[in-house]
């Protein structure tokens, strides 16, 4: 049962045979109408408990509460939002999994290894470490307050440090001798009085005692990608004296002499075992910096997501249908502002309203591929980034877009509220005039995105001349032999989920070798992500455009054979497929929409959720709970 206040409103995607009891303290107003439009009863004022439904058309049932309460009851199938909790409801069975102690998906959460916590650190050392580095450079532990740990590392820059200052932090073993742990990832909860006087800072886990044999995890570097969560692409206030979470991948690293082999792709060794962290830093002027504690994040499972950027005729035939059949839930995004179906044109088998529907219906999210109205793009539409032939979409664009989009998808497609509540742009393109673009979409009731979108809230503009080499949301990693890993958390915050396109990377040649390689999965970066997702218990986000076979003649009536560029072969995904079977079988792996994975994350119910600053914070408390 869920309950509106005084001047609340609420609308609920009503299935087919389902019913509501509206239950009034006071006085409501409630209507009902079917995906025809047309009314499935009178509208009507309630002042004591009613049941709408069952009705044999799918529709909506508007309840707004007029004075008093008004509870509402969920006789079940539908999707909605809790207006006072902000809790998903009904968004829909999540796949079977169960782990250690029979949990389920919904009960999954990571346990973070710690490596790092400053009341165990050998504090003399530490600071002798760094004396001898560099001598404006000191450590101490001070008190802190409202974070994890009681107690924080103090590193303080007295006075520039022009060439590298390396130094150790050991770090001691646990009370059964063993070593601090580093699974995939490495996060830090870090304070830095002012990001942009960091020219150079490194993190790097360390062994044999010593700096000699280490990784190297760059977090500020003036050559390069400077600041790649966006410490200083523009928004200063969200990261400067303030505590942060820094996420440090294990695929991106750099060896110094060597190291124990850890997460490579002829060596899937999960962890690696430090016993110490070296700091690495240039500054150009006094600066502080504060460690609260470092811990590794450990999954039951990797997670996969994938979306069809466009529901086309063969995405259909060969992912929706299969996913169906397997119960499992993905994606798919529209972006024609007008008429029926996805695009105005006719020979690539898109999709109509009704199939649309369907695919809503089946559980899966119909979302907006944002866009603005009116323009001359190919398909009759404009991207964000290209608008007004080349200057960024203003605010006003971006509002009258998102009204367009969301009435489409939840009128002629039935999209539920927690499909909407994910949003992507076309062509990756979300630049816009805007320093914001978060905030401009979040009254239409988004709350994630795939990236990238200026956010204020984490501080990010991947925009921003700092991030200008990676602002596309690709990893400086990629290519044929590299893979793109989205997490379980992104590291931009979830207007960012990074992505892998499925197919082969270097999407602009259309050869026969590279037709080819569009047309198979094994070796190449899509199977390397799932493999690495399924075996460290991190995350793959991908999308799909057409999947065609391989040879044929390219269906425009032109150009080569297909698969052509920037879609997949039949052949891939047969054998991706094959491969996401095998894994989900195995419990390594778990299959998920976007509205899904933000229930488990970001919009996950109950006391534990996670805060858009990527930490598992307490409903009650506010305080980060692990």
């Amino acid at each position: 049962m869920a309950t509106l206040q005084s001047g609340q409103t609420i609308s609920i995607q009503l299935a087919e045979g389902e019913s509501y009891t509206v239950t009034p303290s006071g006085t409501a107003q409630v209507s009902t109408r079917g995906v025809s439009g047309s009314e499935l009863s009178a509208p009507r004022t309630l002042t004591s408990a009613q049941t709408f439904g069952p009705y044999t058309e799918a529709g909506a049932i508007s309840i707004a509460c007029l004075s008093g309460t008004v509870d509402y009851t969920q006789a079940g199938g539908a999707v909605y939002q809790d207006p006072t909790t902000g809790a998903l409801v009904g968004v829909g069975d999540l796949p079977e999994w169960r782990g250690l102690g029979g949990r389920t998906i919904a009960d999954m959460l990571p346990r973070h290894h710690p490596v790092l916590i400053p009341d165990q650190i050998n504090i003399a050392t530490a600071h002798a470490n760094a004396q001898a580095a560099n001598i404006n450079v000191s450590v101490t532990l001070v008190s802190t307050s409202n974070e994890f740990c009681a107690q924080s590392i103090r590193i303080t820059v007295a006075a520039a440090v022009a060439s590298d200052a390396t130094f150790r932090i050991p770090l001691p073993t646990d009370l059964f001798g063993r070593k601090p742990r580093i699974y995939t990832r490495l996060h830090t909860r870090i304070k830095v009085s002012d990001w942009s006087l960091l020219t150079r800072f490194y993190i790097s886990p360390a062994e044999q005692a010593g700096t000699s044999h280490r990784y190297i995890f760059p977090v500020m570097e003036t050559s390069g990608v400077t600041g790649e969560q966006g410490q200083v692409s523009g928004f200063s206030s969200a990261w400067n004296a303030v505590w942060r979470t820094i996420q440090n991948e294990g695929y991106r690293k750099t060896a110094v002499g060597s190291p124990q082999s850890w997460l490579t792709d002829a060596n899937l060794t999960p962890t690696y075992e430090t016993d110490g962290i070296v700091i690495t830093l240039r500054a150009t002027a006094a600066v502080t910096i504060e460690i609260n504690r470092m811990y590794s994040p450990e999954w039951d499972a990797g997670v996969y997501t994938v979306v069809g950027d466009g529901a086309y005729d063969t995405f259909q035939s060969n992912v929706i249908a299969a996913f169906n059949e397997r119960k499992w839930k993905c994606g798919v995004s529209v972006f024609k502002l007008s008429g029926d179906g996805q695009y105005p044109d006719n020979y690539r088998g898109f999709p109509t309203s009704a199939q649309l529907r369907a695919i809503s219906e089946a559980g899966h999210d119909v979302v907006p591929h944002i866009s603005l109205p009116n323009g001359s793009y190919n398909h009759g539409e404009l991207t964000i980034g290209v608008a007004n032939a080349g200057s960024p979409a203003t605010d006003a664009q971006i509002r009258q877009a998102m009204a367009a989009h969301l009435a489409r998808c939840t009128q002629l497609f039935g999209s539920t509220p927690a499909a909407l509540q994910y949003g992507q742009a076309l062509q990756n393109n979300a630049k816009t005039a805007t320093a914001d673009t978060a905030s401009l979409l979040k009254p239409y009731g988004l709350a994630h995105g795939r990236g990238p979108f200026t956010d204020s809230e984490f501080g990010c503009d991947p925009w921003h001349s700092s991030m200008s080499s990676n602002a596309s949301y690709r990893n400086p990693e990629a290519g044929l032999d590299k893979a793109i890993m989205a997490g379980w958390i992104p590291k931009r915050g979830r207007w960012g989920w990074g992505y892998e396109q499925a197919w082969f990377s270097n999407v602009t040649v259309d050869n026969e070798t590279d037709r080819l390689r569009r047309d198979t999965y094994s070796g190449y970066v899509m199977e390397l992500a799932v493999r690495r997702a399924a075996a460290f218990g991190d995350g793959v986000f991908s999308y799909n455009h057409y999947i065609e076979a391989y040879g044929t003649a390219n269906r425009t009536g032109s150009g080569n054979p297909e698969p052509s560029v920037f879609n997949s072969g039949l052949n891939f995904w047969r054998d991706h497929l094959a491969d996401l079977d095998a894994r989900h079988a195995a419990g390594d792996l778990v299959i998920v929409s976007p509205s899904q994975k933000h229930l488990l994350t970001y919009g996950r119910d109950g006391e534990i959720y996670l805060r858009w600053d990527g930490e598992w914070v307490s409903r009650a408390t506010g305080r980060i709970a692990f």
